[in-house]
């Protein structure tokens, strides 16, 4: 499948080139910038058609503005991530696969805000 034509830039850097992301993000407390993008092909509930991103498990680009750093997080075969909701919580970011497990605060991931040596899922230029 191939990427979006979506080009981001953040503070003059190329940010997620081919990672094929949506036309619209958010910023969460001024320092990280949140898009969504096409989730992996061989997730087992993975689906395409009119009216999603251009597939229906997406994966996150959480990019750290006060770090320099961009972060892609891939759901896992048992994550359904249709619409991924991404809160800051203390030192950690929580991540859960739809509005409605964000109102029952169901996270699939908690992750520490700021990346360790070893990613989630990748890092990405």
């Amino acid at each position: 499948m191939p990427g979006s034509a979506t080009r981001l830039w953040v503070d003059g850097a190329p940010v997620g080139s081919g990672a094929g992301l949506d036309s619209y993000g958010h910023w969460l407390d001024g320092r990280f910038l949140v898009v969504q993008a096409e989730g992996p092909d061989s997730h087992p509930r993975q689906s395409y058609g009119p009216g999603t991103l251009t597939t229906g498990i997406v994966s996150v680009l959480i990019h750290d503005a006060a770090h320099g750093s961009t972060r892609m997080l891939i759901p896992e075969p048992h994550e359904g991530w249709t619409d991924p909701q991404v809160v800051p919580a203390g030192d950690t970011l929580r991540v859960y696969a739809t509005r409605e497990a964000l109102a029952a605060d169901e996270p699939d991931r908690i992750m520490p805000a700021r990346p360790g040596p070893r990613s989630e899922n990748r890092s990405i230029p």
